[in-house]
């Protein structure tokens, strides 16, 4: 075993072990009692690695799937905007409220004056909203899934101002906003 410390260099002779000990002392207050932390050497970091590597892949795995949403909304075309913003956009510039869930979906409620395309069917329809190319258009869906890939869509077909409603219909209801029923 190794001893590191940054107050003094061990006195006595370090016997041989696994890992390393490293003693620290945080800097502001040097009555602190130290800080012990023990640190596998890196071979057998890998060695574990390589034993149980069905481990390390789902942790991998899993770990990117939590920063996939983080990284994709920095390098997203569409901004995103809740529910005070989208407002603001409606009533002051005159905003274009757009609808891709499916049909079913779109009966059981919706945002007041809100135009509905499904996002199955926006690729074909976006002609539809070429007289509001101009405008900003909100779309939203109904948790903010699907909304992305709409707008994603939009920009590709030309439109400049694209928002997506963050939350979707969900964060709407929950801010206390009106929802039409058809």
């Amino acid at each position: 075993m190794r001893y590191h410390c940054a107050l003094s260099p061990p006195a006595a002779q370090v016997p041989a072990g696994r890992g390393d000990i490293f003693v620290t002392a945080p800097r502001a207050q040097a009555d602190a009692a130290p800080t012990v932390a023990i640190v596998p050497p890196m071979h057998e970091i890998l060695d574990f690695i390589v034993r149980n590597w069905i481990l390390a892949l789902v942790f991998v795995l899993s770990g990117g799937m939590l920063l996939w949403p983080l990284v994709g909304r920095r390098f997203s075309n569409v901004q995103s905007v809740g529910t005070a913003r989208a407002t603001q956009l409606v009533n002051n510039e005159d905003a274009v409220l757009l609808d891709v869930r499916e049909t079913a979906e779109y009966e059981g409620g919706r945002l007041p004056n809100a135009k509905h395309i499904p996002l199955s069917q926006l690729g074909e329809r976006a002609n539809e909203l070429a007289k509001w190319k101009a405008k900003p258009i909100v779309v939203y869906d109904g948790t903010g899934a699907r909304s992305a890939a709409a707008g994603t869509t939009l920009r590709k077909q030309g439109f400049e101002q694209v928002y997506q409603l963050s939350g979707g219909l969900r964060a709407w209801k929950d801010a206390n906003l009106p929802v039409h029923k058809t």
